[in-house]
């Protein structure tokens, strides 16, 4: 009996090694199909994987941003680095640049990449090496210019000030912009606020149903439209509601003849 027991004993305990060994050698295995698969199947994978790691959704907020750059380790920062120099020695930006401008973009991976690329611009806007170069981020991407050949004629007039208020993306960098307005500055966007009211319902149908990208003039009238309503929120402490948008384009109908000359000048 006593025996038998032992041989139980023993063969249990192999089998037991020869099931860890397995067990070892598969995830060695599945690790290097997955590994293989990143840098092979997908050039772009790690950069995918570093996003998720150390670029968090709330870093599209301004301030939020900052606070996160500041609590990274230097281990983490040795990581983005390598990171970093692996995308910009593989010429890997050629194809982050196709992902990001698709006609028809994986809005997760592109919002992943966008992200990393925003972490690694503003570590080079604080002077931190490699990121300094901006050889890799979305800066490294050269800005295409906005097609607004479809735009209605008479709507054209909202061009110049969207792309110059539509470009400010983040809430901080909107109230920061507007904290810093003159008066003058702020009465001539309220007079552009109120002539857009007139024509908002076309202004938001630009674009039709399409999915929202970059540098696009749905995506600008978009941007300006938020600034138009944090304006008012700066202002009132309360986001506009449908009753200050009918106010703003019945004040813009009651001013025909600043609204003639302003339209007059314009045009010429």
């Amino acid at each position: 009996m006593t025996m038998r027991v032992a041989m139980v004993v023993i063969l249990s305990f192999v089998l037991a090694v020869g099931l860890l060994a397995w067990a070892g050698w598969w995830r060695g295995r599945t690790g290097q199909q997955i590994g293989a698969g990143r840098s092979g199947g997908d050039e772009l994978g790690y950069l995918i994987d570093a996003s998720d790691r150390f670029a968090p959704d709330r870093i599209q907020e301004h301030r939020a941003l900052q606070v996160w750059i500041d609590g990274l380790a230097e281990a983490d920062l040795a990581e983005l680095r390598r990171v970093y120099e692996r995308a910009a020695a593989g010429g890997h930006m050629d194809g982050a640049k196709r992902e990001l401008r698709a006609d028809a973009p994986d809005d997760v991976r592109r919002h992943r990449l966008f992200l990393l690329f925003l972490l690694f611009d503003h570590l080079g806007d604080r002077g931190v090496a490699p990121f300094d170069s901006f050889r890799v981020g979305n800066r490294a991407i050269p800005e295409e210019p906005v097609d607004w050949s479809e735009l209605h004629e008479d709507l054209r007039w909202v061009i110049e000030p969207a792309e110059k208020y539509g470009s400010l993306r983040f809430e901080s960098r909107i109230l920061d912009y507007i904290d810093g307005m003159g008066e003058s500055e702020r009465a001539e966007v309220r007079r552009l606020r109120a002539r857009f009211a007139v024509d908002a319902e076309r202004m938001e149908a630009v674009g039709g149903d399409a999915p929202l990208k970059p540098r696009t003039p749905a995506d600008f009238i978009y941007n300006l439209t938020t600034f138009f309503a944090y304006l008012h929120w700066q202002e009132s402490g309360d986001l506009p509601g449908r009753r200050d948008w009918d106010r703003w384009a019945e004040d813009w109908r009651r001013l025909p003849k600043q609204r003639g000359a302003a339209d007059d000048s314009e045009r010429r």
